[in-house]
């Protein structure tokens, strides 16, 4: 797709390079299941399991005590799988909770983190060829 095209095309849509390159980013790779259900506007979290990998991937470790204070990202970063050309979308990140999920969006009967999402800001499955 020429750039003349895609800025028409997409005009309402930040380019991908400023939305990635501003504010603190969040990269979580999905199956196409889960990826599909958000970028369809169905799934409204995403869940992750409480161990040290996430812990200190989302947990602010510079505030102590006993409450749960979390990194404050702008936005999520999906990918869809590994490869080079998988599928992206960014989407505006709404805060976390920890809780039991929704079993429709993947969660079981654990507790887990709930990355609440929010709109999307950008999909390059949506992307006019």
């Amino acid at each position: 797709m020429d750039k003349q095209k895609a800025n028409k095309e997409g005009e309402s849509k930040p380019e991908l390079y400023t939305l990635l390159s501003t504010g603190r980013v969040l990269h979580l790779n999905l199956k196409k299941q889960w990826f599909d259900m958000i970028s369809n506007g169905v799934k409204k979290e995403e869940y992750r399991e409480i161990k040290d990998y996430w812990v200190k991937r989302l947990k602010d470790m510079s505030l102590q005590g006993p409450f749960h204070a979390f990194i404050p990202y702008d936005k999520i970063v999906f990918k869809n799988g590994y490869s080079k050309n998988a599928p992206i979308m960014v989407v505006q990140f709404e805060g976390i909770r920890i809780g039991k999920g929704n079993k429709d969006w993947g969660a079981d009967n654990e507790v887990r983190f709930c990355i609440k999402l929010g709109i999307i800001l950008y999909d390059s499955t949506k992307l006019a060829l």
